[in-house]
């Protein structure tokens, strides 16, 4: 097995194995957040992390030319010249952090006003969004540390470090809301873990890339020229993939207050998590694009490019039909019925929405590896401005129902593009494009249909509470995953790679 295949598949378990367990954590300690904050509460500590969501924006995408050059060939670059782009990202960064803090802090009074936020006083306003500034300015700034480990391709390390960080966090959580503590509590409790977090990789960054040394020189002004540059359409693009998948939130508090919010956000939780299985996985290809592209292996970049589309496709289309046929009950047993019935039609609208939207995150990561900003951008740009315009007409009338409408109308576009990438970057013909995706679609067509089939007619029979439902759905997507391999949805040469890898694996522990 050749060595980038063993990284590859290392980093892919890392990453869906981080998946899994974050899910498994979200399982376990949001119906308690809810359940003790309420409806209104969590509805207003969700509009705090959209809020940081959207000036974390303000980093104007320089650290994607770092992680670019990192993955490249990290051990052949001048030490001198990677120096100087890290320092002045590392730099940067810390200067944006300071500034998205303070204006967040500064802004805290206007924000019940314009949210609707009942029972939010201006002292603890202020309070709140003190502490919100102080975790933004860390998330930014430890933004370019925390691509040391994704470029060098070792998502083993960065999973390790965000699922400890993550648990600790999540539990602290919960024994301040089982403690009788509110939002204040829980954003203080973030900022603890997000300076822990810092911390941490500044270890990382010591012991794994010691070459990278944090200077101030003359060559700034060029190295910070390059970096915004090359980082201003991918920060563009970040800037419009938070409209598409965040905005929505602010307008649906903005005409119904923070409960829908709350309402639709649970009608997320479940359907998001397709498109997370893709953000688990897609970043894993990133260097292994880049890398391809700075070489020129062009046959090289479509193979992976396809068998991964079709790796992400295959995993994520079985998890939509499980969370039509059982995403309500679920929601149901497990946060209750009032979210369950505020949500029933926004879930299955979403279930599709967010399958498209895992296509998506991996072919975004893909436009990154090769340097493709601009395609990258338009692309983005126009869903969300389908997106924003649909979502004016429908959430003002429908509510979470109108949101989740427009959000799946916007992601329609994506078809299109896989098809732009097939015939303008690796050439192939539309009759040839058409003729390789049909057959995808196909088979997951078909064994969709009859799993589903099999699901709604006898497997929903056996669900009487939480756990019988985890576990009917469960053995369902365990179904359709066995049929996607009887039908030869996993090419022989990926099975061989798998199979080869767990053997060595084995061995390493025996021996």
């Amino acid at each position: 097995m050749s060595d980038l295949a063993n990284r590859t598949i290392k980093n892919s378990i890392y990453s869906f194995g981080g998946f899994l367990w974050v899910l498994l954590l979200s399982f376990f300690s949001l119906p308690i957040l809810i359940r003790h904050l309420g409806a209104e509460q969590y509805g207003i500590y969700i509009t705090i992390n959209v809020v940081l969501g959207l000036f974390a924006l303000m980093e104007l995408g320089f650290s994607y030319l770092l992680n670019k050059k990192l993955s490249e060939d990290f051990y052949n670059k001048d030490v001198g010249e990677l120096s100087d782009l890290f320092s002045v990202t590392f730099w940067f960064y810390l200067l944006v952090g300071l500034l998205a803090g303070l204006t967040v802090a500064l802004l805290g009074s206007f924000v019940p006003s314009f949210f609707h936020l009942s029972g939010v006083t201006a002292q603890s306003s202020w309070q709140l969004s003190t502490l919100a500034g102080a975790i933004l300015f860390l998330q930014i700034a430890v933004m370019p540390l925390s691509q040391i480990p994704a470029a060098s391709q070792r998502f083993d390390i960065l999973t390790k470090i965000n699922l400890i960080n993550l648990t600790i966090l999540q539990l602290s959580m919960v024994l301040m809301v089982l403690f009788g503590f509110g939002i204040r509590s829980l954003l203080f409790v973030q900022m603890i873990s997000a300076i822990l977090l810092f911390l941490t990789y500044i270890i990382v960054w010591k012991k794994f890339a010691p070459r990278l040394l944090l200077l101030w020189n003359s060559n700034f002004k060029l190295v910070f020229i390059e970096a915004f540059k090359n980082g201003l359409p991918f920060f563009l693009c970040n800037a419009m993939f938070n409209i598409l998948s965040q905005f929505d939130k602010y307008v649906l508090g903005i005409f119904w207050g923070p409960s829908a919010v709350s309402f639709y956000s649970s009608a997320q939780m479940l359907p998001n998590k397709i498109q997370n299985v893709s953000l688990s996985l897609s970043p894993v290809f990133f260097p292994v694009f880049s890398n391809a592209d700075y070489l020129r292996q062009k046959e090289k970049l479509a193979d992976i490019f396809r068998r991964g589309i079709k790796f992400i496709i295959y995993i994520t289309s079985g998890l939509v039909t499980v969370v039509l046929l059982y995403g309500w009950e679920l929601l149901r047993y497990w946060l209750g019925p009032e979210f369950a019935l505020n949500a029933s039609f926004s879930i299955r609208i979403l279930a599709v929405c967010y399958f498209f939207l895992a296509i998506y995150s991996f072919v975004y990561y893909f436009l990154g590896g090769i340097r493709r900003p601009k395609f990258a951008f338009y692309s983005v740009t126009l869903m969300a401005a389908i997106d924003m315009t649909m979502m004016f007409v429908l959430i003002p009338r429908y509510g979470l129902n109108g949101a989740s409408v427009a959000y799946l109308i916007s992601v329609i576009p994506i078809i299109g593009y896989i098809f732009y990438i097939e015939n303008n970057i690796f050439g192939e013909k539309f009759i040839s494009i058409f003729k390789n995706y049909s057959k995808i679609a196909t088979k997951i067509v078909f064994v969709n249909f009859l799993v589903g089939v099999v699901g709604y007619f006898w497997f929903t029979k056996f669900i009487s509470g939480l756990w019988s439902t985890l576990l009917i759905g469960g053995i369902t997507y365990f179904i359709f995953l066995m049929g996607y391999w009887m039908l030869g949805c996993v090419e022989k040469s990926d099975r061989e790679l798998i199979k080869n890898y767990f053997i060595l694996q084995f061995k390493k522990i025996i021996i």
